[in-house]
């Protein structure tokens, strides 16, 4: 047997997941999984991204980053399938 509870909501919101979860064809329970793990990879993106590069990290690329702007520098501005 599966280990359900009840939580409480509005029924505004109810009717909000019960929808949403409708339109990507999915449970109201799987739908709300899916929300709050998608919710929680946003958070852990936030966290990563907020983080600097130490300067061991920032001298061991320095060459790949110098490299790689010599690369795209021509082609900065272009939209997709133009040429600079």
């Amino acid at each position: 047997m599966s280990n359900l509870t009840t939580i409480k909501v509005t029924s505004a919101l109810r009717d909000r997941a019960k929808r949403n979860a409708a339109e990507a064809g999915l449970t109201i329970g799987d739908f709300l999984d899916r929300a709050i793990s998608d919710f929680e990879q946003a958070q852990f993106i936030r966290a990563a991204q907020r983080q600097r590069p130490d300067a061991d990290y920032l001298s061991e690329t320095a060459p790949w980053q110098a490299m790689s702007d010599s690369i795209a520098a021509p082609w900065e501005g272009a939209m997709p399938g133009e040429f600079a």
